[in-house]
């Protein structure tokens, strides 16, 4: 009988994602291309000037944050979803993402609001907030209209080239999970301190969440430790983008 092939740790996908992350960032930004990791599309490390404790980003991947929206709202009826569904099912992937790995997939911070956590720079751009086109947001999914956001009609999942194959496993686990709930659902289970105890009730503002209040949510052990790892990889990157510069 073959052996059952070995588990890995909690901690060892977490240090297995994070070499996967540098691994990627040296092939495709600093043109390391010898550098290899153990899957075909690696997570991107996050690409910041400074982690503070209220996890304030200063770069953001606006095309990647469109994909995710799509490979959701390729799954909806019409190719299109609720806006208050695209946002909630992007913090709940954020938050699969860091429970499996350590690391969100979107870098940028998250706040409670009223009706809920959301992803705030992701947010901002849901609601039309930026130039959408010059940011490559409107490469993958269309302007909100009728409070719907749809996947461009032209957009299948081989474009989504800034997702990593550890992003798409969190995807899909988030949407067998939940994309069956409208938007009203995903509003009353996230606000729900059972289910995401993270959130807190702001009335009519918003209350920063930290990452490591995320982290211990989910379960992860000496989450502090862990957002120290990421700080070192912010560190590690901002020394490989000088050296692109």
């Amino acid at each position: 009988m073959a052996p059952k092939p070995e588990r890995r740790s909690p901690r060892g996908k977490r240090l297995a994602s994070a070499l996967g992350r540098l691994a990627h960032f040296l092939r495709t930004s600093v043109g390391l291309s010898h550098v290899s990791a153990t899957k075909t599309r690696t997570p991107e490390p996050p690409a910041v000037s400074t982690l503070t404790n209220d996890m304030m980003f200063s770069d953001y991947n606006a095309r990647k944050a469109a994909q995710v929206i799509a490979f959701f709202a390729m799954r909806c009826a019409g190719r299109s979803m609720h806006v208050v569904k695209a946002a909630k099912l992007v913090y709940l992937a954020d938050r699969e993402s860091i429970k499996e790995f350590g690391f969100p997939i979107l870098d940028e911070s998250r706040v409670s609001m009223k009706h809920g956590p959301v992803n705030s720079t992701t947010y901002a751009h849901i609601n039309g907030e930026y130039d959408l086109a010059a940011c490559g947001w409107s490469d993958f999914v269309r302007d909100r209209a009728d409070h719907q956001i749809s996947a461009n009609t032209s957009v299948g999942e081989d474009d989504l080239d800034e997702l990593s194959d550890a992003d798409i496993d969190c995807l899909n686990t988030v949407w067998k999970r939940f994309g069956h709930m409208t938007e009203w659902e995903l509003r009353d289970w996230t606000h729900d301190r059972r289910n995401v105890p993270e959130w807190e009730n702001p009335g009519n503002t918003s209350i920063p969440i930290p990452l490591e209040r995320i982290m211990t949510a989910v379960g992860i052990e000496n989450s502090d430790e862990q957002a120290e790892v990421i700080r070192d990889h912010q560190r590690i990157a901002r020394v490989f983008g000088s050296l692109k510069r």
